[in-house]
């Protein structure tokens, strides 16, 4: 018997050492934030679950952001890294994605996303997104577009094509040109950083 409540008690310190849970006020809302690790096939990390405080003491689920994600075998993992900020305006987001190894059909960019809610209480996202669905060499034709503008009328549909698909799977709108697409990885960088540099505090 004492093995058995020895065994749970470890279970839980261990459950409670990788949980953590933070409270906000977004505007006239109250969030709460569940971040927790996870340890699955090939795929590990840390992830933040959002949620919005109900009246009734429930908690809706809103969005999750995986702080960091290692997936796939050495020497050939796609790593996803997050950082966030909750202020009285709003929850934004700020994500990047890189390929490590032979992980050629990774993504690999950043993104920004902004969430705000409306009087009515509905979450709207906006957001920033600049993102190479796979390596080069593995690209669909509509990539290759990003770097070299397009000359014929096929090759601009390609490119439309890739953005729309783009947006939908990953969110944001796309950025194209050079400058704002530099300017969106140094925000994304510069996020990371600071979020580094408050966990090492």
């Amino acid at each position: 018997m004492h093995k058995i409540w020895l065994t749970l008690l470890i279970t839980v310190v261990c459950l409670n050492a990788q949980t953590r849970i933070e409270h906000y006020r977004v505007g006239t809302e109250e969030i709460t934030v569940l971040i927790e690790a996870f340890d699955l096939y090939q795929d590990k990390g840390v992830v933040a679950k959002f949620y919005k405080d109900e009246r009734n003491y429930d908690l809706s689920y809103l969005f999750s952001v995986r702080l960091i994600d290692k997936n796939g075998p050495c020497g050939a993992r796609g790593i996803t890294r997050s950082a966030y900020r909750v202020t009285r305006d709003g929850i934004t987001v700020w994500t990047q994605w890189r390929r490590e190894g032979k992980a050629y059909l990774a993504p690999e960019g950043v993104r920004k996303l902004t969430y705000r809610f409306e009087t009515n209480g509905t979450l709207q996202t906006e957001g920033l997104l600049y993102v190479e669905r796979a390596h080069p060499a593995y690209a669909d034709q509509g990539m290759r577009f990003l770097t070299r503008p397009p000359r014929t009328k096929a090759e601009q549909e390609a490119l439309r094509r890739y953005i729309r698909n783009a947006q939908k799977r990953f969110g944001g709108r796309f950025v194209t040109g050079t400058f704002e697409r530099k300017k969106l990885e140094y925000e994304v960088f510069e996020a990371l950083q600071k979020q580094a540099r408050n966990l090492w505090r």
